[in-house]
């Protein structure tokens, strides 16, 4: 028997509304440029942890921070009742495309990535750790090899100079 899901905003989550948005332009983009509310509420409770579904609340400012941000800032056509679904426009595709494509060293950031903040941030922490280390090491080599050429370089030219040999 499946337990009855939890019902939050996707705030209470901990995704905010712009993270909503990249969320409901990757779907619209993944489809061919429209998907209808139904299926973005469905794109952005696949980003909610197990056992969490959008309440009410959580759909409604959901549907808001489509029709009415992602509108405003010119990334969805307004809904056109003749024509129903929610359209990406140019400004919307060239947007997520950057999103989709943020790069930092050979770690990819997207909105899936910011879901769960705490984990991201410890993941970059170890990756800080483990190149710091990287680095000393490094350091170390390379000290030990001027080390070595430097004591090379004054016994060889101690040793021509003398002619011991």
């Amino acid at each position: 028997m499946n337990p009855t899901p939890t019902l939050i905003t996707a705030a209470q989550a901990g995704i905010p509304e712009i993270e909503q948005t990249k969320i409901a332009l990757e779907l619209i983009l993944s489809q061919g440029g429209i998907a209808v509310m139904q299926q973005i509420y469905g794109a952005v409770e696949k980003r909610l942890p197990t056992g969490y579904r959008l309440s009410q609340q959580g759909k409604n400012s959901l549907r808001r921070v489509v029709n009415t941000r992602a509108v405003n800032d010119g990334y969805i056509y307004r809904y056109d009742q003749d024509n129903p679904g929610w359209r990406i426009t140019e400004e919307g595709v060239a947007f997520i495309r950057q999103e989709l494509g943020k790069h930092i060293g050979d770690l990819k950031f997207t909105a899936r990535a910011t879901v769960n903040f705490n984990f991201a941030i410890k993941e970059i922490r170890s990756l800080l750790v483990y190149f710091s280390e990287l680095q000393e090491d490094q350091r170390q080599d390379n000290r030990n090899f001027l080390y070595r050429t430097n004591c090379g370089s004054a016994w060889e030219k101690s040793v021509n100079e003398t002619g011991i040999g």
